[in-house]
């Protein structure tokens, strides 16, 4: 009976900025929508091509401004770290913050 039922599919790890399918190209694990490789074993991330800019875009979710999810919190937001060229949404790192004024 076993020799008849499926064998499993190896899926690869999704992109940590995107949530995209990633690929092994013999050396790393790549997303080209974010322009990232990531290590194998280490799954650490790099610019697939350190020779790219930055993308420096900064944070334009309407909802990170001040009180506007829950009254007396915001988000600290920054700018895009991806590669410039990118074709994913922006990765700027945002995280909540209490309001303290």
């Amino acid at each position: 009976m076993s020799d008849r039922l499926p064998m499993a599919d190896m899926q690869y790890p999704t992109c940590g900025a995107c949530g995209g399918d990633t690929y092994h190209d013999g050396d790393s694990l790549r997303c080209d929508d974010c322009r990232l490789a990531f290590d194998s074993n280490s799954l650490e991330a790099e610019y697939a091509d350190e020779e790219d800019a930055t993308c420096g875009a900064a944070c334009a979710n309407f909802w990170h401004d001040d009180n506007m999810i829950r009254p007396g919190w915001g988000y600290d937001c920054g700018t895009c770290i991806l590669p410039a060229g990118h074709i994913s949404d922006h990765f700027t790192g945002c995280n909540a913050k209490e309001i303290t004024t």
